[in-house]
Order: C-alpha cells, then sequence, then structure tokens
C-alpha cells in the first residue's frame, strides 16, 4: 500500500488504500495489484457489532483472470493462495454487501467453449447483495482476439449485462431470475 486516506461517501466514511499489492506469502509474487482499495464504511453496523463494517467494495484498476471449469465451477486464477477454504466466507458476503470494480480487465477462460478466452477492458461492474436479491450491472469493451493490423482500432463495441438474480448465497447453481445482455 503506497497511501492511505479516509474521506466521506455521502454520510459514510470511505478509506482509500492507494497502489495497492497482494502478495504471494511463499514466493513474493504480485497476485493482484489495484490502482486503489476502496472500502465504504457502516458506523452504525460497526459500533453495534464491536467490528468494522463493510457497505461496499472497490477494485479500481483491477486485472482478473476467472476460469469456468467444466462442472460449472468458476475461480479467480491465481488467488488460489490467497483465498479461503472455508465457503461460508464467500456466504457472507453474498447475502449482504456491494463489490464494484472500476476500469478494470477481466480475462475470462471457459473450458466448456473448448478453451476460449474472452477478454474486458474498461470494465464497470457494480454487484449488490442482499439476503436472496443479487443485482448485477456489468459495462465493458470486448476486446477481439489476436492482434489488430498497424493502425488499425478496435472496434468500440459495448459489452451490457443487467441481471436481477434470486438464491440462497450457499447454492449458486439454485440462482435464477432475469438477465439483460447488449
Amino acid at each position: 500500500v503506497a497511501d492511505l486516506r479516509l474521506r466521506l461517501a455521502g454520510w459514510s466514511p470511505r478509506l482509500v488504500l492507494g497502489d495497492v499489492a497482494l502478495v504471494c506469502p511463499q514466493s513474493g509474487e504480485d497476485l493482484l495489484r489495484l490502482r486503489a482499495l476502496e472500502l465504504d464504511l457502516d458506523p452504525l453496523a460497526s459500533m453495534r457489532l464491536a467490528r468494522p463494517q463493510l457497505r461496499a467494495l472497490t477494485l479500481v484498476g483491477a486485472r482478473f483472470a476467472v476460469h469456468r471449469a467444466l462442472d460449472g465451477r468458476m475461480s479467480l486464477v491465481g488467488l488460489g493462495s490467497l483465498l479461503t477454504d472455508d465457503p461460508r466466507a464467500l456466504q457472507l458476503f453474498l447475502r449482504q454487501g456491494r463489490l464494484n470494480l472500476t476500469d478494470s480487465e477481466i480475462i475470462y477462460l471457459d473450458d466448456a467453449l473448448d478453451g476460449a478466452v474472452i477478454r474486458l477492458a474498461e470494465v464497470r461492474l457494480r454487484l449488490h447483495n442482499d439476503g436472496l436479491v443479487h443485482q448485477l450491472d456489468l459495462l465493458a469493451r470486448p476486446v477481439p482476439a489476436g492482434s489488430l493490423p498497424a493502425g488499425a482500432r478496435p472496434p468500440d463495441a459495448r459489452l451490457r449485462v443487467l441481471a436481477d438474480l434470486r438464491g440462497d448465497a450457499s447454492d449458486l447453481r439454485g440462482w435464477e431470475g432475469d438477465s439483460y445482455l447488449s
């Protein structure tokens, strides 16, 4: 962490950590580097529970590789040594929490599509979880596979996904709802 700032976001305190790197404890290699990590704190819930409670977590300038296995399981490539094996951590977040990605990039690897690789740039993702309700808003620019001819500009296409989903955080495969893709 290069710098640390505290400011207000509306009526809530926001802790901003600048130039953040999550490092593999064994190798010292960067597993995730962010321009900033923003933590929106919930002061009333924090006082009531006597420990910090987050309203939202925003990753700025993240670059993720997401892998979808043949059985449908999803994982973040390269973060295995930092993630817990305890499914309750994901369930806790998916019951109540907001995750935002801003100015980020996602590389999507899908084994069910013969290892197809999809690269999304300029990603803005909002995931709002409230009990059994999960709302997703994704806006990104797909980047064509392969190289472009010299001087060529990639298409200015935009991908938009909106989803209103319902389901228990402990059973992601049981989620259902409506989605919109453009």
